[in-house]
């Protein structure tokens, strides 16, 4: 129980419709509360009821940036395989899990973040959080799964050079951003 309350602590971001800009041109928030656990991971709730949905997301300070420049790429490959196993789990019975309880969970790696975004009822908060707790809090890394995720990075980097605007986007940060971590 202790590992769905660290994820809940620290993914429990909820954002639903119901923010707009004043007339001043900021933006107005709904009223939301704001915690911080004993680690020091921020958790802000934001409630509204129109619809009885949780959507969650948990930012990881865990981006490409911060890739070894010799292993660019890890992150990338760490979000990828996160829901292909875990806990003993493999990626067939946790999408099982998740497709149980009508939700969805996905991960997406930025150059600062990895984030893990999940909607589900209202009503299954407590097993959406037990799911996204297992996949990031102890992923299992499958040999077979990653063998494949590595391929079809490897695919997507050939078909990427014979696309003259993704040749273009990389060399261009290359020679803007220099050695800097962004600029891989």
């Amino acid at each position: 129980m202790k590992r769905v309350i660290l994820i809940a602590a620290a993914a429990a971001l909820v954002l639903l419709p119901g923010f707009a800009l004043a007339e001043s041109g900021t933006l107005k928030l709904p009223a939301y509360k704001q915690y911080e656990l004993k680690n020091g991971a921020r958790v802000f709730i934001m409630e509204t009821h129109e619809v009885p949905l949780v959507t969650m997301r948990l930012l990881l300070p865990a981006g490409s940036a911060m890739d070894d420049p010799a292993s660019e790429g890890v992150a990338n490959l760490t979000g990828r395989l996160l829901q292909k196993g875990a806990m003993g789990l493999t990626e067939d019975q946790i999408s099982e899990m998740i497709e149980d309880v009508g939700g969805r969970i996905d991960v997406s790696t930025g150059r600062d973040y990895s984030v893990v975004n999940g909607d589900f009822l209202a009503k299954d908060m407590g097993r959406a959080l037990g799911i996204m707790g297992k996949i990031v809090l102890s992923p299992d890394f499958p040999k077979d799964a990653f063998d494949r995720e590595k391929g079809l990075v490897v695919a997507e980097i050939q078909a990427d050079k014979e696309q003259p605007m993704a040749v273009a986007s990389k060399e261009f940060a290359r020679v803007l951003l220099g050695d800097h971590p962004y600029a891989h």
